[in-house]
């Protein structure tokens, strides 16, 4: 059985690991832990449904990505990943224009008439008072929409669980510095850590914004650019915070609250900060800003913990999934930008399915478009 080595230990890296494991494939995961990883610090909102992404091949990807998570959580029910249905509601507060609102509602309606997903559990629109009985924190709430089977999972949580289960399969984690990637006669070979060299069959690049650098060498230059992301998670006394919805506002930020009364609220979406995974004055300025707008009963919650990273984002904004074209047994993993928990599981079996079946991607997420 070929050696396949996985470079990045994130989300993607993970489920990598973990699928090709359970597989029986041998596999080593290189775990760059660099700081800003975006699994580390991003909040799972896994609604496609109520998604303001118009790109028809992204949203195919990501209704897929949503059906798929179900059946991740049944092979991963020996752990705890934070995986629970919440549902969420799309807001708009009083005073705010009610045109972005109008446009937001009029494109979920037209997925929802085109059977995008199951109309048994329809996107609806919902009385704000009763909003505001399900979630007491909230603001004059002026309109909403509703969708009762949207879900949440920590990001964490999910990563250790995919590395633990991985590791019971087989698989093994590797704290070296990959510093570069191994070709010959144009195959694979393996990759040069800091460490000393490695050999391989296969390589997987799942390294977030980082695998750009790693790939350049071989003639691929990933439209990639890290869009750091500020996210923090307040204490509350509320013990019901588990049965709350999740609150997306019409500024693309969202409140998702967890059962132990934790309240997580972000996220900035900054592009132009380089590789810069710290927090700003700015940011969190703008992260309780736009959470007090919203909930202003928040304000006296207690401040846990600032978390930033630094998601990959391609430059069309669709992932870049599967065989890197100028190179025999090299394939990549990323580019999901802000929807990498929902869209990263079943990306990695697309990317899984691609390498041991031969089974073909959407050409559209095909990394031979940035040679």
């Amino acid at each position: 059985m070929n050696r396949t080595m996985v470079v990045g230990g994130g989300l993607l890296g993970g489920m990598m690991a973990h699928l090709l494991a359970r597989q029986g494939v041998p596999v080593a995961v290189y775990d760059l832990k660099r700081p800003g990883n975006a699994t580390w610090a991003g909040a799972g909102i896994i609604s496609p449904e109520i998604s303001a992404v118009v790109d028809p091949d992204y949203v195919e990807l990501a209704m897929a990505a949503g059906r798929y998570y179900p059946e991740l959580v049944e092979r991963l029910n020996d752990y705890d990943i934070g995986y629970g249905q919440a549902g969420i509601a799309k807001v708009r507060m009083r005073g705010e224009d009610p045109t972005a609102f109008e446009r937001a509602k009029t494109a979920i309606f037209r997925r929802q008439a085109e059977g995008r997903f199951p109309t048994q559990h329809a996107v609806q629109e919902v009385n704000p008072d009763w909003l505001r009985e399900q979630l007491p924190l909230l603001g004059d709430v002026a309109e909403a929409l509703y969708y009762p089977q949207a879900a949440r999972v920590d990001g964490r949580k999910l990563a250790s669980a995919l590395r633990m289960d991985s590791e019971r399969h087989g698989a093994q984690w590797i704290d070296a510095e990959v510093q570069g990637l191994q070709v010959k006669e144009g195959r694979i070979r393996g990759v040069t850590t800091d460490r000393g060299d490695a050999d391989a069959d296969q390589v997987v690049m799942a390294a977030g914004f980082w695998s750009r650098s790693l790939l350049e060498p071989v003639g691929l230059h990933l439209g990639l650019t890290p869009h750091r992301g500020q996210i923090v998670h307040l204490a509350t006394d509320r013990r019901d915070a588990g049965e709350w919805p999740i609150i997306e506002g019409m500024h693309g930020h969202y409140l998702l609250a967890w059962p132990d009364g934790r309240v997580v609220a972000g996220a900035t979406r900054e592009t132009g900060t380089g590789d810069a995974p710290h927090l700003t004055a700015e940011g969190q300025h703008e992260v309780l800003t736009q959470a007090f707008r919203v909930a202003p009963g928040l304000k006296p919650a207690m401040v846990v913990e600032w978390r930033v990273g630094l998601r990959p984002a391609s430059e069309d904004g669709r992932p870049i999934l599967g065989a890197v074209p100028p190179v025999e047994g090299l394939f990549v993993v990323t580019g999901h930008g802000a929807g990498g928990l929902l869209c990263g599981p079943y990306s990695a079996e697309l990317v899984v399915r691609h390498m041991l079946e031969g089974r073909p991607i959407n050409p559209a997420f095909s990394a031979a478009r940035f040679l």
